[in-house]
């Protein structure tokens, strides 16, 4: 990937996760809503700095280097210095949290992975059917799960234990070029190769219709940084994100 690509990457997957406002042509990038201060996508070869409405009243970009070196799981500068401004500047009483973690874009083959001992369902005809009868999981709300199991909300792919899904792959944010992955498993089934079974499985489906698909997981999430390398995705860089 040249390093224009990578910055057309880490733009659309920002706007995939965060949404990004529309701006004129070179104009620096401005997320859509305000529940995330900064958003900050770097990369080896290219480097995206989102702020919100808010952030961008108190944080002046034009003397943000932001071509530093890269230097994955140290927090970048840039980042810790927008970071001290809005602390500086903003509402003391309201506190920031700094996350961040690799990102990855799925190549354009994905292997299987080994068999599981579960069955894996999808969302095709007989997937959305079965799905009317499958036990939701605690950590759904019953709006969010209805939406899944109708596949309202895009594709799925889950690992059964009779009735009881223990690992989910769906998408909780897209555009139309573009889906990010979404994977949860419930932490008595981990270990078992059951979250790239169903990623793989969201993933054959996602694919027909997406542009690109991305994985980005946090940085202490050594098990999902696992599936990522499991499945040979390619590492585009990293997203760092205040809140």
């Amino acid at each position: 990937m040249i390093g224009n690509e990578d910055h057309h990457l880490l733009e659309l997957e920002i706007d995939t996760i965060f949404g990004l406002a529309s701006t004129s042509p070179g104009e620096q990038p401005r997320l859509a809503k305000s529940d995330v201060a900064a958003v900050f996508g770097w990369s080896p070869n290219a480097r995206v700095l989102a702020l919100s409405a808010t952030a961008a009243e108190l944080v002046d970009v034009v003397d943000l280097d932001i071509a530093e070196d890269f230097s994955p799981q140290s927090e970048p500068a840039v980042v810790t210095r927008v970071k001290n401004r809005l602390l500086d500047r903003a509402d003391p009483e309201v506190p920031l949290t700094v996350a961040g973690g690799p990102s990855y874009v799925f190549p354009s083959s994905v292997e299987d992975p080994p068999h599981v001992s579960l069955p894996i369902v999808v969302s095709d005809d007989a997937g959305l059917s079965q799905a009317r009868r499958f036990v939701r999981p605690d950590n759904w709300e019953v709006g969010e799960w209805s939406q899944l199991i109708s596949g309202e909300i895009g594709p799925w792919a889950m690992a059964m234990d009779d009735l009881e899904p223990v690992s989910i792959c769906h998408t909780p944010a897209a555009t139309p070029n573009s889906a990010e992955a979404g994977v949860w498993t419930r932490p008595d089934h981990r270990g078992a190769g059951l979250a790239a079974a169903v990623t793989v499985g969201w993933w054959k489906l996602e694919r027909p219709h997406r542009e690109v698909i991305f994985y980005s997981t946090d940085r202490d999430n050594l098990a999902s940084r696992s599936v990522a390398v499991k499945l040979g995705l390619l590492h585009l860089g990293w997203l760092w994100t205040i809140k």
